[in-house]
């Protein structure tokens, strides 16, 4: 019986011997890592495999047959085939991919939360016609599988690009998948690379021109501040600090139609003069920002109201047709050779005056003083062409250069409102009666087109 022995080990020699194995290559996104010193089972090559001896096939022995039972001579019977067939073609050697720094290398990367991120890279050896096929896989932690997020076709080149969406997660893991082998390069599995993503950044300032204090009038009832972006539904907080922590005052929604808003912001003491209050604006954090808080602006709240002595009588002037300016004296203010003086722009509104103006003129100053703000609200409206094109209509109007012209209108501007006990500028009585001068009076009192 030792024929049913010896096939199977004959077999066995045929299908070990005479095959060299090339192994696989494991791959990074930078190249591959070195053949590993274990030894693959070998694929076996389209060629049948050569018997490891010249010898002809053994034939049947008579000894193996039944007692009293004698066969003729004859040719040696074909072998029969073996139990396993050699495959279709030569093993696919391993596919070679390499990507951007950055994108899908093994290691930590951060993304955004909110606009995700395009991963890209070169698939090498990727030269058939269409391409090679791709997948970006996430791992899944809780069903501890691995699902593809985004897909595709490389170049011809082997250039590959995928875009990983917006997610509210806080990490991903992730890999660069090629799940089908062609006759040339086989699947490719690169190594998992952990993605923090994170939340947006953005700013919330409370003005554009940052000061320490801001001087306001009693009866402001807007505090302004601006974002870096047009978006909806952040929650904005205008918060007051009460001397132990930050309490919020009011609080508004954002639209993504706009970036500039406004609170309506609660007055100060009101027995007082000077109030201090600080103030900030809290965005707090959503899904796929970060919060932001603007800095502390002190802003000063002055009760016009509660003036007393000359700065009472001034306001009591100016109360009428400027009740939302600020009064101040200042005694050094002749020395530039002026009893008054306006802050216009986007300062606080103040008007400034001498401490020695002879009492029976501080009417007159306080009200020119006062009439700058009609010319200023009136050049910088959308009705006019700015400051600068102001004065040069004034000029043009009085034959004048500079900033004379526009002093010679506000004179008359200033004497509309009664009182006028002196002249300055060379303005007088009748040059503000000529008609071309009254309507340009009128016109700037009004905020109308005068550029």
């Amino acid at each position: 019986m030792l024929f049913k022995y010896l096939a199977p080990a004959l077999a066995a020699t045929i299908l070990l011997t005479g095959i060299t194995a090339t192994p696989a290559q494991a791959l990074t996104g930078f190249g591959t890592i070195p053949t590993p010193t274990s030894t693959s089972t070998p694929e076996l090559s389209q060629q049948s495999p050569e018997p490891t001896s010249s010898a002809a096939p053994e034939a049947i022995q008579p000894s193996t047959l039944s007692r009293g039972t004698t066969l003729p001579e004859s040719p040696a019977p074909e072998p029969a085939p073996t139990q396993s067939s050699a495959p279709s073609r030569v093993p696919a050697p391993a596919l070679k991919v390499t990507v951007a720094a950055g994108d899908l290398v093994g290691k930590t990367m951060s993304v955004s939360k909110r606009t995700g991120k395009r991963l890209q890279g070169v698939i090498l050896g990727a030269g058939t016609a269409s391409g090679r096929y791709f997948e970006v896989q996430s791992y899944n932690e809780a069903s501890r599988s691995w699902k593809t997020i985004s897909s595709g076709y490389s170049t011809t080149g082997g250039a590959w690009s995928a875009q990983i969406s917006p997610t509210t997660e806080d990490k991903q893991i992730l890999r660069l998948a090629i799940p089908n082998s062609d006759e040339t390069y086989a699947a490719y599995t690169g190594p998992s690379t952990t993605v923090s993503r994170i939340r947006d950044k953005f700013t919330v300032n409370t003005n554009k021109n940052p000061a320490t204090i801001h001087s306001v009038p009693w009866d402001q009832k807007e505090f302004k501040f601006w974002t870096s972006i047009y978006s909806d539904g952040f929650a904005a907080q205008l918060e007051r600090y009460d001397g132990k922590k930050w309490v919020k005052v009011s609080s508004l929604t954002t639209t993504r139609s706009q970036y500039q808003y406004s609170f309506k912001l609660p007055l100060g003491n009101s027995k007082s003069k000077d109030t201090t209050v600080k103030y900030r604006v809290n965005m707090p954090a959503t899904t796929y920002y970060e919060a932001s808080i603007s800095k502390v602006i002190d802003v000063r709240w002055e009760n016009p109201k509660l003036y007393k002595g000359a700065q009472k009588t001034a306001y009591s002037y100016t109360a009428k047709y400027c009740p939302a300016v600020m009064i101040r004296f200042d005694s050094k203010l002749n020395k530039a050779g002026a009893w008054g003086k306006a802050q216009l722009g986007d300062k606080p509104k103040l008007i400034t005056l001498y401490t020695k103006i002879p009492s029976k003129h501080l009417k007159t100053v306080a009200l020119h003083e006062c009439s700058h703000f009609y010319q200023w609200n009136a050049a910088t409206n959308s009705n006019n062409k700015g400051w600068d094109a102001y004065k040069a209509a004034s000029n043009k109007l009085m034959g004048t250069k500079n900033d004379l012209g526009m002093e010679r209108v506000n004179e008359c501007m200033s004497a509309t409102w009664g009182g006028h006990t002196y002249w300055t500028y060379g303005a007088s009585a009748k040059l503000c009666s000529q008609a071309k001068v009254k309507d340009f009076v009128q016109k700037s009192l009004k905020g109308q087109k005068v550029t």
